[in-house]
């Protein structure tokens, strides 16, 4: 089986300065048992997180990345988490509606469906709105808010449950752990401990699919 994790920056693994990122972590839990059973059935990881990247920029890649990990006999799992900078905004501007969302949501797992018809969305993480509004690390001062994302988290809560499409909801359990300890490194983020609550809460939901 062959598990293609498609994002952004958080899939990526910024700033996991452990393991790389929440996707690494749930790659690392399954390798633990892979090791011990060389001769089984082991799934193979790519974690295909791109910096910046919105839904409509991974559709637009989708197919390619797809048919380049394609063979004949090993099917695919494909895990989506985006959408967090597709809330972004600076001043007035959106770079896109829930809607839009939404409507991009739709023809991504209806491309995916080509490929396969195990897929898995994962929910939006929170932020620190003190932190993000605008995030200080942007080049051109765009924000991101908590209000904002979860409009946007809705959207896809109900498109998942409309398509039957498993979703793990990130969001509030991030948040209250946040306020316990910090789990974000600049606000947006997540560290080390951040991307380990995330990679806990996709790897039941993994291996259901499994």
């Amino acid at each position: 089986m062959r598990i293609l994790i498609f994002g952004d920056s958080i899939t990526q693994g910024f700033w996991d300065l452990e393991y790389g990122g929440w996707a690494q972590r749930v790659r690392k839990d399954y390798d633990k048992v892979s090791v011990k059973n060389l001769a089984g059935s082991l799934p193979e990881f790519f974690n295909l997180g791109i910096v910046g990247d919105t839904t409509a920029d991974l559709v637009k890649r989708l197919p390619y990345e797809i048919d380049a990990r394609r063979t004949p006999d090993d099917p695919f799992i494909l895990i989506f988490a985006v959408g967090i900078n597709d809330t972004q905004f600076a001043g007035d501007e959106v770079l896109a509606t829930p809607d839009n969302y939404r409507d991009e949501l739709s023809v991504l797992a209806n491309a995916a469906r080509h490929y396969s018809d195990k897929l898995l969305f994962i929910g939006l993480a929170p932020v620190d709105d003190t932190l993000c509004s605008p995030w200080a690390h942007s080049p051109t001062g765009v924000s991101f808010k908590n209000e904002r994302i979860l409009e946007f988290e809705g959207e896809l809560r109900k498109f998942c449950i409309e398509k039957d499409i498993p979703c793990v909801q990130i969001f509030e359990k991030f948040q209250a752990a946040q306020q316990e300890n910090n789990l974000l490194v600049d606000g947006l983020h997540p560290n080390d401990a951040g991307h380990q609550l995330i990679a806990d809460l996709v790897k039941p939901e993994l291996d259901k699919l499994l």
